[in-house]
């Protein structure tokens, strides 16, 4: 996570074993991230945590975070998209590209 008024680090999302093929914010301020094929794993990223390390603090340091939910699902995924609900409630899917297939997770 960068801040980019000063253009430093603040933190490291340290979740997966491989490279991250894709980020995504949701609209209820947590943040997915997804995974390289030797990974393979989608990870929820929790907001209070997140809303934590933007903040400043005296020592300025870079957090590194390594508490993330691993969704059972999709697995490895090319991209990520957030659907939202058409009747303006805050409900939300997504939905995950791999290969051939789209997956829908609610």
């Amino acid at each position: 996570i960068v801040d980019t008024s000063g253009a430093t680090v603040r933190a490291v999302l340290d979740g997966h074993r491989d490279r991250v093929t894709c980020i995504r914010p949701l609209p209820d301020g947590r943040l997915l991230t997804a995974g390289g094929k030797f990974d393979a794993t989608v990870q929820l990223w929790n907001s209070e945590t997140l809303t934590k390390v933007t903040k400043r603090d005296e020592d300025d340091e870079i957090k590194i975070l390594s508490e993330s939910k691993q969704m059972k699902k999709p697995g490895y995924v090319f991209d990520l998209i957030v659907l939202p609900d058409n009747n303006g409630r805050a409900v939300f899917a997504i939905a995950a590209a791999r290969y051939n297939t789209i997956n829908i997770l609610i």
